[in-house]
Order: structure tokens, then C-alpha cells, then sequence
């Protein structure tokens, strides 16, 4: 009775110890997907705001060309005045 005892408790700590050396390899597998979503978030936001920046870069340049629109019809007006005016 004691040795069936001593052999359910030896079972059990090989058992407790296989579960525990498993779950610590599922703990390190986990670390290493959380840092790798982790870089791959980090390479995300870098994407996202380079894009950003180019997207200010290209309304400043819509901006100026909408004024140097402006700026070429005024030029024309005008030539167009001193024209009819002659």
C-alpha cells in the first residue's frame, strides 16, 4: 500500500515536472510571438507615419500650386486688360 503510494507520488512529480517544463517552452514561444508583433507593430508605425508626412508634404505642394494658379490667372487677366486696352 505505501510503495503503490510512493510510486502514484513519484508518477505525479514526473508528471508535474514534464507540465511545468512544457509550459515554460509555451511561455518562451508566446515571449518570442510577442516581441516579433511587437517589432512588426513598431515597423507599422514607422510605415504609418512616414506616410503621413508624405501626405503633408503633398497638400503643402497642392497648396502652392492652387496659388501659383491663382497668381498665373491674375497674370493673365491683367495681360488681358492692358491688351484690350491698346
Amino acid at each position: 500500500m505505501q510503495q503503490d503510494l510512493l510510486l502514484k507520488i513519484s508518477a505525479l512529480e514526473i508528471e508535474n515536472k514534464d507540465n511545468a517544463e512544457r509550459l515554460q517552452d509555451e511561455i518562451q514561444r508566446k515571449e518570442e510571438e510577442i516581441d516579433s508583433l511587437r517589432k512588426e507593430s513598431e515597423k507599422h508605425e514607422q510605415q504609418l507615419d512616414s506616410l503621413e508626412k508624405q501626405v503633408c508634404q503633398l497638400h503643402s505642394v497642392l497648396e502652392e500650386k492652387e496659388q501659383l494658379i491663382v497668381q498665373y490667372k491674375e497674370r493673365e487677366k491683367k495681360l488681358e486688360d492692358q491688351i484690350t486696352e491698346v
